[in-house]
């Protein structure tokens, strides 16, 4: 699969945003997400270079929430696994 956007040259290393706990802040490096729906997030300002921060988990683990540009937005984990961030 090819990313819709590619990684940008990062020096720590790069993880799934479904990987961070919750309060932590990441800049995202890129976003695998397919289709239309990939397409949507990045309309949405999910894109490299923004930063985001992690609030919270489902109960069984998803959704996901996170707080980007001002405004809490809700994904799946699968979703969330294929978006790269760092630190």
């Amino acid at each position: 699969m090819t990313p819709l956007v590619s990684p940008v040259n990062v020096a720590q290393p790069v993880l799934a945003l479904a990987e961070l706990e919750p309060g932590e802040t990441a800049t995202v490096v890129a976003v695998d997400v397919p289709g239309e729906i990939g397409e949507r997030l990045m309309e949405m300002g999910l894109t490299p270079g923004t930063q985001v921060t992690f609030v919270r988990r489902g109960l069984w683990g998803d959704p996901i929430q996170i707080r980007l540009r001002g405004f809490m937005l809700t994904l799946r984990r699968a979703q969330a696994r294929e978006i790269r961030v760092t630190r």
